[in-house]
């Protein structure tokens, strides 16, 4: 799959993003409809289409700002992408990013 001009991403069958997602959705007992995916590139297209709320930051690709039916938020994935969409979907006025082993969590303040 491409995923930029310069970047080409081999992945084994069943190892998709959309693959992945879906099975953690499964896991968690939830539907698509309560699910937030967040992208920027084309190969996050697939995602964005089939969760409920798709998201995508200010420098997405063409394509991802083309869709009417993505939510396009005015900052890139530079800036604070995560604290926005806390802010934005669960009303969070005072998020702190906490980085534990790779993995980004949000607490309230």
């Amino acid at each position: 799959m491409q995923s930029t001009d310069e970047t080409l991403e081999v992945v084994k069958k069943g190892n998709s993003k959309v693959d992945a997602t879906e099975q953690h959705i499964l896991k968690m007992g939830l539907t698509n409809n309560s699910s937030i995916a967040v992208g920027d590139y084309d190969n996050d297209y697939e995602l964005l289409q089939r969760c409920d709320q798709p998201v995508a930051p200010a420098n997405a690709s063409l394509k991802i700002r083309q869709d009417n039916n993505i939510y396009k938020l005015d900052i890139t994935n530079d800036e604070d992408l995560i604290l926005r969409i806390a802010q934005i979907y669960f009303n969070m006025n005072e998020v702190k990013l906490v980085n534990s082993s790779q993995k980004i969590r949000l607490t309230t303040t």
